[in-house]
């Protein structure tokens, strides 16, 4: 894998394992290794120069992708399974399903 968060194995009995524990995995890290080829400076209206004299958004998108990259550098891969295992134990509406 490109970012070396996971080894591969071939054959029958392989498949892939994980080269840091998972609290040493950020989501950031995880994000960037299947998505490292989109720059932040990139134009959401895919133009190479802007037809404008000043870019629309003013900024902003920058500022969310700052943002976004803070919040997934601040999650760990293991506080996302640990997060989806609570949420399979309490599905919203579970305890209703069987009331008429």
């Amino acid at each position: 894998m490109r970012e070396g968060l996971a080894h591969s194995e071939r054959g029958p009995k392989g498949g892939f394992t994980l080269t840091r524990q998972p609290e040493k995995i950020t989501l950031l890290h995880i994000y960037q290794a299947f998505d490292n080829n989109m720059e932040k400076t990139d134009c959401p209206m895919a133009r190479n120069k802007c037809p404008f004299e000043h870019c629309l958004f003013g900024g902003i998108l920058g500022e969310l992708e700052g943002r976004l990259d803070d919040f997934l550098g601040s999650q760990t891969l293991a506080s996302f399974v640990n997060r989806e295992e609570q949420g399979k134990e309490q599905s919203p509406g579970e305890e209703e399903q069987g009331k008429v």
